[in-house]
């Protein structure tokens, strides 16, 4: 480990990585698996976490699938480790190979193995503008065989301009980060990248996310 990454390790002191992806740790960890479990994932299917983080829903996902089917990715490679060192236990740790986590800002997805049944993105696109949404799109399309979950803030205004409040005081913007996005912006974003739009559904996400499903 070279020092600048040593350096950013020292970022996250205590529990602080939980409260860098935006707290709120057991509720949403439950949150995230729920719905996946909820739409069919298996202990057998193969998962990508995009924007895995220091391992929020990772913790279960990777005690619910079989060995060595859990994969994340993320920007930071301080959280990923805080997480695979402060939130895993030495069983869990052994479920992973030693290629179950890839640090990439180019949305790296070519792990090896078969392609991908599943991948969740968790509140992710809600800090991505739509060129970052639709790379994460178009490089995701032949790695994965089902659906993309992931969680946007959802703007049913008809001025998307607007600032947006959303629960917990949080307000989006079409801007800056954090991001709202229409229905009509998500779906053009999956078809210029060859997915569509299956499903866009309340979760009862604490701070007002929704989870779309693309296919």
């Amino acid at each position: 480990m070279d020092s600048h990454y040593e350096a950013k390790r020292s970022d996250f002191a205590d529990a602080s990585h939980r409260s860098y992806v935006g707290g709120m740790w057991e509720d949403l960890g439950a949150l995230q698996f729920d719905d996946l479990v909820g739409q069919g994932l298996r202990p057998s299917h193969r998962l990508l976490d995009i924007g895995c983080g220091s391992l929020r829903g990772g913790v279960r996902f990777i005690d619910y699938l079989d060995p060595f089917h859990y994969f994340g990715t993320d920007i930071n490679a301080a959280l990923i480790e805080a997480g695979r060192e402060r939130e895993l236990t030495a069983a869990q740790r052994d479920r992973l190979g030693p290629d179950s986590f890839r640090v990439s800002d180019t949305f790296d997805f070519n792990f090896d193995g078969p392609a991908f049944d599943f991948a969740i993105a968790f509140s992710l696109f809600t800090h991505l503008t739509q060129n970052k949404i639709r790379l994460c799109l178009s490089n995701l399309r032949h790695k994965l065989n089902g659906p993309l979950c992931a969680t946007v803030f959802l703007s049913e205004n008809t001025d998307v301009s607007q600032p947006q409040l959303q629960k917990d005081g949080i307000a989006s913007w079409h801007f800056r980060d954090p991001y709202h996005y229409s229905r009509q912006q998500i779906a053009d974003m999956a078809r210029d990248t060859g997915w569509q739009v299956a499903q866009i559904s309340d979760i009862a996400h604490p701070r007002n996310q929704w989870m779309v499903r693309f296919r």
